[in-house]
């Protein structure tokens, strides 16, 4: 697996950029291989001037290639979706931080045939799910 992630403040705004990539490189005992995935994303986080609130808008690619026993691809694998997400941030004390996001597909392709590709949950009887996502953390300081 290899990761990136990195932002750059630009007084109230930042800058947020992040990745990952992850492979399985042999099959398992019973010939099974996941499929290569990652993900993309980069967006904005800015502050509206209340103490210790940020919110986000971070787009992002998600891709996964088809997983498989040997030649025979595995039904219901491999897909590549867009998302939108949404998120706030509230600091409480110093360090701390309490975050909420949503996302949700706008896009999707899929490879199986567990979805059809859709836009906006346009296709058939689809709708698009959404992800939400609850982070209580501390930050620390390694190094000054």
């Amino acid at each position: 697996q290899l990761a990136f992630d990195g932002d750059w403040m630009l007084g109230p705004v930042r800058l947020i950029g992040f990745g990952m990539a992850r492979t399985s490189v042999y099959h398992n005992r019973y010939g099974y291989q996941q499929g290569s995935r990652g993900v993309l994303g980069c967006g904005v986080d800015f502050s509206p001037g209340l103490a210790g609130w940020r919110f986000s808008v971070i787009p992002e690619v998600f891709h996964e290639e088809p997983s498989g026993w040997g030649t025979h691809i595995a039904e219901n694998s491999g897909r590549t979706d867009v998302l939108v997400g949404l998120g706030a941030s509230w600091m409480p004390a110093s360090r701390w931080f309490v975050q909420a996001r949503f996302k949700v597909p706008v896009v999707t392709w899929s490879n199986g045939g567990q979805l059809t590709s859709m836009w906006l949950g346009r296709e058939g009887d689809l709708s698009s799910p959404w992800f939400a996502l609850l982070t209580v953390g501390h930050a620390l300081e390694l190094w000054h």
